[in-house]
Order: C-alpha cells, then structure tokens, then sequence
C-alpha cells in the first residue's frame, strides 16, 4: 500500500483504534518521519472523539515490538486494539517492501 492509501485507512478505523494506532506510530523507530506525521494527523483527527485509553489498552501498546511485524494483531483482548495494531503491522510492511524496493540494483548497477 502507499501512504495515500493508508491516509485512507487511518480515516477509516475506529476512533479508539486510530488513537492506538496513533501511539503505535510514535512508539516507531522505524518507520520514516514523512509516513509517520502523515499518519499520525489523520489519526489524531479519526481519533478525536475516542474515550480515554484503558489500562488494558495501554497493557497491549507495552507489549508490542517497536520496530518488528509479528502478525500479534490476532492476539489482543478486543477489537480497537487488533484494529489499531493490523494497521500498524500494515504500515510496517509497506515501509519494509519500499525499502527492498530501494535496495533492488538497476539494470544499469547489475554486474
């Protein structure tokens, strides 16, 4: 996916989910600060009307890796959270196949 369409995405989850997601994306190392600030103003615009952050919530932003995709969407107590962290995995996937794009030589750099 390319930013515009997780621009799109973000707008589209739930606002609890998309203030997870929004901490998610401040927590990362990795990713690049033009996706993240993108990101991360769609997020805090969707996440606006969300309630608080819980315990529990806050429980499972400590237990995710900061910088690895792990698929533990699928392993969280309840939906925002697995929402949040499906688009975050997304994101992280995108970043890493741009960057083997990147990496890939050219005709014009191969032996």
């Amino acid at each position: 996916m390319t930013l515009p369409e997780h621009y799109q995405a973000a707008c589209a989850l739930s606002p609890k989910a998309a203030r997870l997601a929004a901490r998610m994306l401040d927590r990362s190392t990795a990713l690049p600060f033009a996706w993240r600030f993108s990101l991360r103003v769609a997020l805090a615009e969707r996440g606006r009307s969300a309630a608080a952050l819980t315990d529990s919530d806050l429980a499972a932003l400590t237990s995710l890796p900061r910088t690895k995709v792990g698929g533990r969407a699928d392993r969280l107590p309840n939906a925002e959270q697995s929402e949040a962290c499906a688009f975050f995995e997304s994101v992280c996937r995108s970043i890493i196949r741009e960057g083997q794009r990147k990496n890939r030589p050219t005709k014009e750099t191969r032996p």
